[in-house]
């Protein structure tokens, strides 16, 4: 399929998907069916984009740094823009109500449709083939996969619930609430790579990086529910997010570790990043439902992320080092 018709089908879906919440607001599973939509015309942008990243760099796919530099700039623009979402979908909410906010968000994805439409040049040539089912015997990648899935629970059980809870504990507005996951996101999202980069070539402090990474976030997720000042709860969420982003990013460095025998290609750079988003997107489904399963502000749900936190680590380093393909 053609890049732009790729992308011009998942903005005008996003476009369709976003208006159809202004009229879901008395139905639940019209609510649920159009946030289905909004996942899937997501998932069809991101992959066009990245797709015209192995376009545009079609002559240094064995891991040029061109390459390199444009797909970070793309993964880099997702994570500010899942950052930016919250606050600003929560000031319009907060000042204009339900249906403004989404037939505005609605409004802006069909302004992208159009500049889309008049604007890109794509060609017809084939995205390079991703394969990493090979990988998936690796007790080791799963082992990571496992801790990236972890990790998106215990960063999405707060969808449902720190709304709740703020609204329970310090009667705060829709606006200060979108602030709070913006602040979350943007402290896990910018000091991630910079974790990373730091990390990186250290595997023998990684299983502390680890350790210390998912004991910190059962702490900081415990903590923030229960403290009973809102300053206090903003401090813990940043604190939060930044133990989320240790815990990406030593998982990240362990991938790269686990994957390093063979030679770095862009092919299998995207195997990599698909390898970690799949971990990553299928905790995010986990969390929310965690967090919905508990009646009001409970702290049921901040326990049993905590615990699956704690339990994860023996179970990622005996399949550590289960793995035959462990490098010491």
């Amino acid at each position: 399929m053609n890049r732009k018709t790729q992308l011009l089908g998942g903005f005008g879906f996003l476009t369709l998907s976003t208006v159809a919440f202004t009229q879901s607001e008395a139905s639940i599973a019209a609510m649920v069916a159009a946030r289905a939509a909004q996942g899937l015309a997501s998932a069809i942008i991101q992959t066009g984009a990245i797709g015209l990243v192995s376009d545009m760099f079609a002559g240094t796919m064995d891991g040029g740094g061109d390459f390199e530099h444009a797909f970070a700039n793309v993964v880099t623009a997702n994570m500010f823009g899942a950052a930016l979402g919250p606050v600003v979908g929560a000031i319009l909410y907060t000042l204009q109500g339900f249906n403004f906010t989404f037939m505005a968000l609605g409004v802006f994805a069909g302004l992208i449709f159009v500049v889309v439409a008049l604007n890109l040049r794509a060609s017809d040539t084939p995205q390079p083939p991703i394969r990493f089912s090979e990988h998936t015997t690796d007790p080791w990648v799963m082992a990571i996969v496992a801790g990236l899935g972890v990790a998106g629970w215990a960063m999405s059980m707060l969808e449902p619930t720190l709304p709740v809870h703020l609204q329970a504990a310090f009667g705060t507005r829709e606006a200060v609430i979108g602030l709070a996951f913006t602040e979350l996101i943007l402290s896990q999202q910018v000091f991630m790579p910079i974790i990373f980069q730091v990390i990186e070539g250290k595997a023998e402090d990684r299983p502390v990086y680890i350790v210390s990474a998912y004991v910190t976030i059962a702490i900081f997720l415990l903590l923030t529910f229960l403290v009973q000042s809102i300053w206090l709860c903003f401090v813990l969420l940043f604190l939060f997010g930044l133990a989320v982003a240790v815990a990406v990013a030593a998982c990240n460095a362990e991938l790269s570790e686990a994957l390093g025998s063979e030679q770095i290609r862009s092919t299998q750079n995207l195997a990599n990043y698909f390898l970690k988003e799949t971990g990553y997107r299928v905790g995010t489904c986990f969390g929310p439902l965690v967090g919905a399963a508990f009646v009001g502000d409970s702290l049921g749900p901040f326990f049993l992320t905590a615990a699956g936190c704690i339990g994860f680590l023996p179970v990622f380093f005996i399949l550590r080092e289960k793995s035959g393909q462990r490098k010491m």
